[in-house]
């Protein structure tokens, strides 16, 4: 099977003709062919449908993994669109022709269906969602995990920092510096934090492959929460409970901002003038803050490239998705972090399973 894009039509919040529009936008500035899986009896005689050139595949969903499932339905719905589209990209990652699949699902669901139908890279404990928040220097801080896991222990913070490190490699600049990570604390001295944060801090500052200074990274330390958005750090590595307090936060943030600029403005004749003249700036900020910029977060530690979008995903929203999936098949990130795993000498590496 040649390597394709796969994309789930019905997960997600939007109506499935709204997911299919943005595939359409995507279509023609795509490298790859497309594979759309879901209830597509309507979709794909629709007009809409008819748009798309005949290389896309078609492919039907006979379950549905609805939002208020268990995880542990999974097994007992094998024709979902979740579990179908993993199922595709692990097969093809074992191939060595690997797909990439995006689905605005049940981010859960998602999680559970790549570790069943991909597994997990060699020497890897536990997968992270990798997200990117904007900084006031332009570039965008990588931050994991952003959900995945609430619950981690020191080992698993210390592997999503070399995943981080890794990601964030791939979209720097080839000529960037030092990619520099940092540990989510309540201080930047070594002696702050929870007993997580204390103990991680010892396995990154002992970690070998940041002290070689051939790999181009350095562990900063700990980092607080403003430095994040300054630019001071590029990977930003927290538990998932933390992680995706502080991306809610930051949605939740950039929104109200918003909404008190305009409801300030409204009190002040002259203010909504100074709006007005503006606006061109309001509109680079709302670039730099939407989440339809950046499409999808990246499940890393998986077996297979899988993409995991908003609830809320539009056409726009798609449409970035598809061409980060589609870059991301080209820069072949994941078997790079395979191997910095695969030969990192630390300890905490030698999983239970690897080890057994």
């Amino acid at each position: 099977m040649s390597s394709r894009l796969v994309v789930d039509l019905s997960g997600g919040d939007q109506d499935p003709k709204e997911r299919l529009k943005g595939v359409i936008l995507a279509e023609k500035s795509l490298k790859r062919p497309l594979t759309l899986i879901g209830n597509i009896a309507d979709l794909k005689s629709s007009r809409l449908g008819k748009r798309l050139s005949r290389s896309t595949e078609w492919v039907q969903a006979t379950d549905t993994i609805e939002m208020t499932d268990s995880i542990r339905s999974l097994r007992a719905k094998p024709n979902s669109a979740i579990m179908m589209g993993c199922k595709i990209a692990g097969e093809s990652y074992k191939a060595k022709n690997p797909s990439a699949f995006i689905s605005a699902g049940h981010s859960g669901a998602m999680m559970a269906a790549a570790l069943l139908q991909q597994g997990r890279l060699k020497h890897l404990e536990r997968p992270a969602i990798v997200v990117t928040l904007p900084t006031i220097l332009g570039r965008r801080v990588v931050l994991l995990d952003a959900g995945a896991n609430t619950e981690c222990e020191p080992t698993h913070l210390e592997q999503f920092a070399l995943m981080g490190a890794q990601y964030a490699k791939f979209i720097r600049p080839k000529n960037y510096g030092p990619i520099r990570v940092g540990l989510l604390s309540n201080g930047e001295e070594p002696t702050k934090g929870n007993t997580l944060v204390k103990k991680t801090h010892a396995l990154l500052d002992a970690q070998q492959f940041f002290q070689n200074s051939e790999n181009n990274v350095v562990f900063m330390g700990n980092c607080e929460g403003k430095e994040m958005f300054r630019g001071e750090v590029d990977v930003v590595v927290t538990d998932g409970f933390t992680g995706n307090l502080v991306l809610k936060c930051a949605e939740g943030l950039e929104t109200a901002i918003r909404d008190i600029i305009r409801i300030e403005a409204t009190k002040r004749p002259l203010a909504i003038v100074g709006m007005f003249l503006a606006s061109s700036v309001f509109k680079a900020l709302k670039k730099h803050t939407d989440y339809r910029s950046v499409g999808a977060a990246p499940l890393l530690g998986v077996a297979g490239y899988t993409f995991i979008g908003h609830g809320r995903s539009d056409r726009h929203a798609i449409l970035s998705a598809l061409k980060r999936a589609d870059e991301a098949l080209d820069l072949r990130f994941i078997e790079e972090m395979e191997s910095v795993l695969l030969h990192s000498a630390h300890p905490p590496f030698q999983t239970k399973e690897s080890s057994s």
